[in-house]
């Protein structure tokens, strides 16, 4: 039973760290606009561009609100990672006083209480981790989405020959 036990408190736990099948689809960008995909921002060939270009191709308020949300994703990840390294702790501490037996009680109800305590505080971070997560990862799509719109092209009107003789040509 102790078995299962923690197989399915590793595989829960390592689950969290794999990033699941529909996050590694990437949506073509539309020529000209940023995108952001797998925790990297794009252009529009798809190349990754790096902190120090975004520096000098957003605005100030749009680069407070990209450090904002970069730093909301990092702290999840980092409560998240915290979080399950203590409850693997914790479920190996209290393995360690199933293990001691009853001859070192004292030792044993310490050990416990600390393995349960590790254990419930690691679940709380990851708990308050993943949420973090979802929420900077939106919000930085978001800042794409903002740069996109504030450098969306202007439409025109030509006047000219067309493809079926002279009129005008709206394009955007």
């Amino acid at each position: 039973m102790k078995k299962i036990f923690y197989a399915i408190t590793l595989l829960l736990g390592f689950s969290v760290l794999i990033p699941s099948q529909a996050q590694t689809i990437d949506k073509k960008p539309v020529e000209g606009y940023l995108t952001y995909s797998n925790g990297k921002f794009r252009d529009k060939n798809n190349v990754v561009i790096e902190k120090e270009q975004l520096v000098d191709m957003f605005d100030e308020t749009l680069f407070r609100q990209y450090q904002e949300a970069s730093n909301r994703y990092r702290s999840g990840w980092i409560s998240t990672g915290s979080g399950i390294g203590l409850v693997a702790v914790g479920t190996g501490m209290i393995t360690l006083a199933s293990e001691i037996g009853s001859e070192y009680v004292v030792v044993d109800s310490i050990i416990l209480t600390v393995g349960f305590s590790l254990g419930l505080a690691g679940s709380l971070l990851t708990c308050t981790g993943i949420p973090q997560i979802i929420n900077g990862n939106i919000a930085l799509k978001s800042v794409a989405n903002d740069y996109n719109y504030q450098n969306k092209p202007v439409a025109t009107l030509n006047f000219g020959t067309q493809q079926h003789g002279l009129g005008l040509s709206l394009t955007f």
